[in-house]
């Protein structure tokens, strides 16, 4: 007999080898619906739960509220049921009230940590967006209440299987929280280790460094222009990279510039948010400017220091608060801040070694994602 047939998982702990059966949801948990307009206890709603992490984005203590709910007890399940593709969900470990679109599980028999991790799994998730409306699909309580979930018999391997996914939890909340501390202390080195607009000397600079810092406008510094190529020249194996209007690095089998440049869209949604420090073989778009042949002038200082200031700039030639496009003169008149080369070597490098460890946490975070899915796909059914 197949293991689908002997409803089993693909992955399993030793010890455990009784099939597991199958449950009508309604069976695993009840929906509470029991509502509340208690003024001490703190309410969650859909803006305070991460998408896809079940987290909260905010101290609830902090927020001020008083709207009704649906109370919920500590190791009660919330499933946002609106646009349940945003998977909005959270385990919490206190009392409050859900307001909103919201159902609250509470489970009857099996660990609620395990329930809590079935409803992430692709399964539920399928059964989960059977909805109707299209512009505010919810989730059917009947279809998902009716739905079959297999679930194990002995209460011991439902409390493994959350305890090994909830570690995993752990880790990836650990290393977003180093990536969000380090953001936080790069974004504040970039705003004292560059002097403001109407200083001449940094409020933190390396040691044995304290002459003023003077200005140079970017046509003085480096050559900017843009690419010859359009977006339709991408070709899925590319040899070299090829920077296009969107944060994504597209491929093609062409490079018309080899060396150090920095490079930023010329329109489109990426105006002011999408940069690029390239050290190699490239090529780039019609609408996408590249600065290089830096006379005297460290790239990665330049880089940083662009990448923080460029919008700034550029709203000076524009009445919105927003730019929509990019004109060369935008960037070639741009002041700069200039002081000695080796500076702004060390400068440069310092920030580059802060992006390099938070490149390094994104990749664990990156990894920890695929294990817990793939855990996700194997130790449920």
């Amino acid at each position: 007999m197949s293991k689908e047939e002997r409803r089993v998982p693909e992955l399993r702990f030793k010890g455990f080898h009784d099939d597991w059966e199958q449950r009508m949801f309604q069976e695993l948990v009840n929906r509470v619906s029991h509502s509340s307009e208690n003024e001490h206890l703190p309410r969650v709603e859909y803006e305070d739960i991460i998408s896809g992490r079940g987290e909260l984005n905010k101290n609830l203590s902090l927020k001020e509220s008083e709207k009704k709910g649906t109370e919920f007890l500590p190791n009660d399940i919330l499933f946002g049921k609106l646009r349940p593709y945003l998977n909005k969900w959270l385990y919490p470990n206190f009392h409050g009230i859900a307001v909103g679109d919201f159902w609250v599980l509470r489970s009857r028999e099996i660990e609620s940590k395990f329930i809590y991790y079935m409803i992430q799994t692709n399964k539920f998730k399928l059964i989960s967006n059977i909805s109707s409306g299209s512009k505010m699909p919810r989730s059917d309580w009947n279809i998902v209440s009716n739905s079959k979930f297999t679930v194990p018999l002995n209460l011991l391997e439902g409390q493994k299987i959350s305890a090994t996914l909830s570690s995993i939890d752990n880790l990836i909340t650990l290393h977003q929280r180093k990536i969000n501390i380090l953001e936080t202390l790069k974004k504040v080195y970039l705003n004292v280790m560059f002097p403001n607009r109407s200083e001449d000397i940094p409020r933190l600079h390396f040691k044995f460094f304290n002459e003023a810092w003077e200005q140079r406008k970017v046509e003085d510094i480096a050559i900017v222009n843009t690419g010859k190529k359009d977006t339709q020249d991408a070709v899925t194996d590319g040899a070299y990279d090829f920077y296009v209007r969107s944060p994504k690095i597209e491929k093609i089998n062409s490079y018309s510039y080899n060396g150090e440049a920095v490079l930023t869209v010329g329109d489109g949604v990426g105006v002011g948010k999408v940069f690029h420090y390239v050290n190699g073989k490239f090529d780039y778009h019609q609408r996408v400017y590249k600065i290089s042949d830096f006379k005297n002038y460290n790239g990665l200082f330049f880089y940083y220091y662009f990448s923080n200031n460029f919008k700034y700039e550029a709203r000076k030639y524009n009445a919105k608060t927003s730019v929509d496009s990019v004109r060369r003169e935008m960037i070639t008149k741009m002041n700069f801040p200039d002081t000695s080369l080796n500076e702004q070597v060390q400068v440069g490098q310092f920030f580059k070694e802060i992006d390099n460890i938070i490149t390094l946490h994104h990749r664990k975070l990156h990894r920890l994602n695929r294990i817990k899915q793939v855990y996700l796909n194997k130790m449920f059914i």
